[in-house]
């Protein structure tokens, strides 16, 4: 469930993000540095109810660790921008994002062929 047809992600450049945040002009980005079941906490200096995540975190276990700590600090009618939900690619994405959701209230909106590339992309919105 966690395997990925891009192999692994020990390359990922923070100098590259850094750039594009600066390049941006955003002021509010905090980067925590880690695996998701490290950083994804409070004691990270989380702060107030979220409305809207974007979820680019390609594995089963990432996604069910993201959504675990999202999903009960996330605002009824909040968002979710699931960026692997049903890739071939990254197929993990998918069955966690359903296992997560079989006891919930929530809609999923699919944005599959509204947008320039050849992904399906999806978003997950909380109900209750």
């Amino acid at each position: 469930m966690n395997i990925s047809s891009s192999g692994n992600f020990r390359k990922a450049d923070l100098s590259k993000l850094n750039g594009k945040i600066e390049f941006l002009g955003l002021k509010n980005i905090k980067i925590i540095k880690g695996n998701f079941s490290e950083t994804m906490s409070k004691s990270n200096g989380f702060k107030g109810d979220i409305f809207a995540s974007f979820l680019d975190c390609d594995l089963y276990e990432s996604y069910k660790t993201c959504l675990d700590f999202l999903w009960s600090n996330t605002i009824k009618g909040g968002i979710f921008y699931l960026d692997e939900y049903y890739s071939l690619k990254f197929p993990g994405a998918k069955i966690a994002v359903d296992e997560f959701v079989r006891d919930k209230k929530f809609q999923l909106i699919n944005f599959s062929g509204k947008c320039d590339d050849d992904f399906a992309r999806n978003v997950l919105v909380k109900l209750e």
